[in-house]
This record gives structure tokens, sequence and C-alpha cells, in this order.
């Protein structure tokens, strides 16, 4: 796989017609907000709505991005990390647990609570060695949660206290 130039969002090798910033353009970059022809809408929607509107076309092209899996575990832009929880979502792969619990804390609200529905999701369907792993992942990220404050999300932390409740 070629070399990708976040600048221009080409693959340095192919000319950019699969290049990752591409493909998250699809996934994550489709315009939303409010309907110019509709005047009676709220003229500036919240990160949140925005975020809602936006994660399930996200989720329906996920999984062409799974290539890109550990580029964007690691990107510094929150928009390819909410893709990274998108594909894991679509399909699972039990070596981004820690990540997975890692972001219950290092994330805004809706994408700690995207994954913090990924690991619940996933304690339902696995064996005993990957629930302990869930488990011991998220009992860690709660206590960094617990050690900076970090502010609650009652959606995110009843899944959070389902996982932990499961052990």
């Amino acid at each position: 796989m070629g070399e990708i130039s976040v600048k221009t969002g080409n693959n340095a090798r192919n000319g950019g017609k699969n290049s990752l910033n591409r493909l998250i353009r699809c996934v994550c970059g489709k315009k939303i907000g409010p309907d110019p022809r509709n005047f009676n809408q709220r003229v500036s929607l919240g990160r949140n709505d925005l975020l809602i509107r936006t994660f399930p076309s996200m989720r329906r092209l996920g999984l062409a991005a799974k290539n890109y899996l550990p580029q964007l575990t690691v990107s510094n832009s929150p928009g390819k990390r909410l893709a990274a929880v998108c594909i894991l979502q679509m399909d699972f792969d039990p070596n981004y647990i820690t990540w997975l619990a890692n972001r219950l804390y290092e994330e805004p609200a809706f994408c700690g609570y995207q994954a913090a529905s990924v690991l619940s999701t996933r304690m339902a369907l696995v064996g005993t060695q990957e629930k302990t792993e869930i488990i011991n992942a998220v009992k860690n990220a709660k206590q960094v949660m617990t050690d900076r404050n970090t502010p609650t999300d009652p959606g995110r932390d009843a899944l959070i206290d389902s996982i932990l409740a499961s052990s």
C-alpha cells in the first residue's frame, strides 16, 4: 500500500483512487445540517446532532475502510477515530479491545458511547477469555475516568456498568 498524503488525500503510488482521506470523506464527509429550503429549521446544529445524523451513513460505508483500521486508530483526527469505532462495530477485532476501552475517557461523549456500545454488544457473543479481557480493559478505563474526573454521560456510563456487572 502506498503512502498517504494527508494534505491532498492522494495515495502517492496510485494517484489517489483508493486513498484513506478520500475514503474517509466518503464515509464521514457528507454535508449535513439544516435544509436551506426550510427556514423553520434551526440555523445551527450542535456537534452531537451532527454526529447523530452522520453516524448511520458511516456504519454503512465503514467496512470499505477496514484495511485502514490501523491508520485510523492512531490518527489525530476525531472523525477518523470515530470511523475506526464504526468499522469495529461492523467487524469486531479483539486486538482493539484496549483501544476501544480507551475511547471511553479519551473521546467526547458520542464516540465514547459508541465504543462502549461495541464492547457491550461483544460481551454477549464471546467466550470467557475475551469477556475477561473486555471487563479488565473497561475496569482500567473506568479507573482512569475516575482519576481524571471525566464528565458523566448517562448512556455511556450505563453501558460501562452493564459490562462490569457481567463479571
